[in-house]
Parts: structure tokens; sequence; C-alpha cells
């Protein structure tokens, strides 16, 4: 399971700019909300082919996602959260949550 306890584990991962991919890693357990805080992530979220069972959590509502956001392919237990599904009209290119490819 991935877990963050707190914004200093993040470390270094908060001078990423251009992308942030958990993707095909079987990672998990519950998505941490503190993925939030990499905020300076611009370009690309692939969060996807996990095994992510909790609900999306709606910090992700917070990222300045320009390009790509992926959540697919994981077992999240609940819709898309309003503030999360508020990104795909600001994304300018792909935008896939937990159960659908929808492009925007």
């Amino acid at each position: 399971a991935l877990s963050c306890a707190s914004s200093t584990e993040l470390g270094n991962f908060g001078q990423l700019t251009s992308g942030f991919q958990i993707r095909k890693n079987q990672l998990n357990g519950a998505l941490p909300t503190e993925l939030a805080q990499l905020s300076a992530v611009t370009v690309q979220w692939l969060v996807e082919h996990n095994s992510f069972t909790s609900s999306i959590p709606t910090e992700l509502g917070m990222l300045n996602v320009e390009v790509n956001l992926w959540l697919n392919n994981n077992e999240f237990c609940s819709d898309v959260p309003s503030q999360v599904e508020a990104l795909s009209s600001s994304i300018g290119g792909q935008y896939q949550d937990s159960s659908n490819d929808i492009g925007t």
C-alpha cells in the first residue's frame, strides 16, 4: 500500500513539475490525500492500473493539472468527487475517471 503520513515525507517530490506517475504498480489501499500537495505537477497525473480501493480524495481537486489526469483501472469505492470532476473542464488533454475513459 502507498501511504503518506505527512507532507515532509513527500520530500523532493514537491519539486516535480512535469509529471507524476504511479501506474501499473499494484498499489492498493487508500490513495493518500497528501498527494494533492504536489500541486506543481501540471502536465501528467497518472495513477492508473493499480488497486486503490478507497474513495478518490476530494483534495485532488486542488491540483493544477493542465494535460492528463488518469485515475482509471483502479477499484475506487465511490464516484468521482465533484471537486475532481471540475478539473476535467480545465484539462486540455485527457481526463479518465475510475471506471470510464472520458476524454476532454
